[in-house]
């Protein structure tokens, strides 16, 4: 018999001895605690192992290195005596389904569950938590094998493309800064049509993987891979598309009117007509707009200044020190072949990282800002808490992530970080409002459309997907349809290979940050837009630290947005922040 294996059975039997001389509600809870404390106490250390394995596969971008981190968790698999059945590529390292896959582990925590005599709340909350990881029948381990290589295989590819245009290879990173400064719209054609010849070649490896992850779905009792990622997020299908519909209406004439400038401004830009202005004329990494000129003056402002050292002194005035995390990271370095940023996880509290190439400009700035924003609200959860409670919710961190990204273009935050000549006042505070705004305004619309997608995609891949994708995109960007349509434009977005199931809770998330800024600014009695008296305030990271980052996912996100905010998640904040654009 496995040593792990006698381990736990041992326990069990102590357990239920000790638990006979106690009450039906002491027992059950006294068996619960020591069998999922076990089980974490397992698992820990191979989570810890198979992250830096990760981190180490991301910076050489070695597919050898890859299809180590896939044997370790197999080998770990089949060493445990365990059905592997977790098979998400995440950046955030996170507790997974192979903690509790066996069947056996299933009917006692079914049992536990519908017993309805456990009370203790953080060990309810465990129970709540590792249940919705665990539904449904068992997953095959050569269908779970097979799954991981497609996925693994996808996603480094994408990882790690070059797209070929005119003869010439280039990275993301090589065609954002030549489409940048650029206004020839022969290029932004050229640009899409080598990714769209990318989504052909990868289309049907896409395609395969979902069906398999539906058929995965499906035997843990779910009609397709989008409800259980919904089930697993804590989300309702039918919640989703209230909270769509309820962003479409509020932002839908916001939009129209942001549009109709930024065409206006598009227009000029490739020295064509409005209504020739077709889908990859509006793609920007930055979800903005607007002539050269505007995001030129932006990241003249960060001209001989590092980025990294800004981001960092601001996090240490609010109390959030990151030196020890960027003491362990990566940044602008030739060791780095990703084309992708990336915070890791690899111990909770003693050890994330971040791993990034980015340019000393407003987007740098903002990724740095993004992924130390996850590094601190990880570092901050409190040791008290069990290991099957420690990741929080992905609405939460996104959420938290974007609410420190959007600092960067606010011109009080700019003044005191970075620093603005008088002569450039004026018009900075002009691009900082407008900025902030449209991005909102492109980015809300944008998720919508892929969540809307992703959602009918599950439902039945075997669809006219090409048809389907513009007409989303007409709905909710106002796109017009391009003369030829193929069945796989839709893959190419990157969103799709790299981060499927997440549009939802970034939806969610964009909310919650609006919702987060106003509650920061209520506690600490200034206007919304008073930002500057956030800026050095160490009640801010205080208010983050005990509110939010301490309670890890002890509670249900919603709950704990209540709980912290003192109300319901709401678009209201959402909806006054992009008020009155134009």
């Amino acid at each position: 018999m496995n040593m792990k294996n006698s381990h736990t059975i041992l326990l069990l039997i102590l357990s239920t001895f000790l638990a006979s001389c106690l009450n039906e509600q002491e027992s059950a809870e006294l068996i619960l605690h020591n069998y999922i404390t076990t089980k974490e106490n397992q698992f820990k250390e191979q989570e810890k192992k198979e992250s830096l394995m990760f981190w180490e596969a991301c910076l050489s971008g070695d597919e050898s290195d890859y299809e180590k981190v896939t044997d370790a968790a197999t080998n770990f698999q089949a060493e445990s005596g365990i059905e592997q059945r977790s098979f998400q590529i995440d950046k955030f390292k996170k507790l997974d389904q192979k903690m509790f896959s066996d069947k056996k582990d299933l009917q006692f925590l079914t049992k536990m569950k519908k017993s309805g005599v456990i009370e203790d709340s953080i060990l309810k909350r465990q129970l709540d938590v590792i249940y919705l990881k665990i539904l449904g029948g068992e997953f095959k381990a050569d269908k779970y094998k097979k799954l991981v290589q497609m996925q693994m295989d996808i996603w480094h590819q994408a990882q790690y493309k070059t797209l070929e245009i005119d003869s010439e290879r280039y990275t993301d990173s090589q065609i954002d800064s030549l489409r940048k400064a650029s206004s020839d719209a022969g290029f932004f054609k050229k640009v899409f049509d080598a990714r769209r010849e990318y989504a052909k070649n990868t289309y049907s490896k896409i395609i395969s993987l979902i069906k398999l992850r539906n058929e995965f779905a499906k035997e843990c009792g779910f009609n397709n891979y989008y409800e259980l990622l919904l089930t697993e997020h804590e989300l309702q299908k039918e919640q989703i598309s209230n909270i769509i519909f309820e962003l479409d209406t509020i932002t839908d004439e916001s939009y129209q009117s942001a549009k109709q400038v930024i065409d206006k401004f598009l227009a000029k830009r490739f020295n064509i007509q409005k209504e020739d202005l077709m889908p990859w004329h509006y793609v920007d990494e930055r979800h903005i707009f607007f002539p050269v000129n505007f995001s030129k003056r932006l990241d003249e402002l960060l001209k001989g200044k590092d980025i990294v050292s800004i981001a960092s002194n601001y996090y240490k005035q609010l109390g959030l020190d990151v030196s020890d995390i960027l003491d362990a990271s990566i940044i602008n370095s030739p060791k780095i072949m990703s084309q992708k940023d990336y915070f890791i996880c690899i111990d909770y509290q003693k050890d994330m990282r971040i791993m990034a190439n980015v340019r000393s400009d407003m987007q740098g700035l903002k990724i740095i800002m993004h992924l130390l924003s996850h590094a601190v609200f990880y570092k901050n959860v409190s040791h008290k808490i069990p290991y099957s409670l420690v990741y929080p919710n992905l609405i939460l961190t996104e959420g938290v992530a974007d609410y420190f990204s959007n600092r960067i273009i606010n011109y009080d935050w700019i003044e005191k970080n970075i620093g603005i000549e008088p002569k450039d006042t004026s018009m900075i505070k002009v691009v900082c409002r407008h900025t902030y705004q449209l991005e909102k305004l492109f980015k809300s619309r944008t998720v919508m459309a892929l969540a809307v997608f992703e959602q009918k995609l599950y439902e039945d891949p075997e669809q006219d997907l090409g048809e389907l994708w513009w007409d989303i995109n007409n709905q909710y960007l106002g796109f017009d349809k391009p003369s030829e349509i193929h069945p796989y434009d839709w893959a190419i977005n990157d969103y799709f290979l790299l981060t499927p199931g997440t549009g939802q809770a970034n939806l969610l998330a964009d909310i919650f940050a609006s919702q987060l800024e106003n509650h920061l600014c209520h506690e600490l009695k200034v206007d919304t837009l008073d930002v500057i008296s956030c800026i050095e305030n160490q009640k801010v990271g205080e208010l983050l630290k005990n509110n939010f980052f301490k309670n890890g996912n002890v509670l249900p996100w919603n709950k704990l947005i209540k709980k912290a905010t003192g109300e319901q998640l709401t678009a209201t904040y959402y909806y006054e922040s992009i008020a009155n654009l134009f």
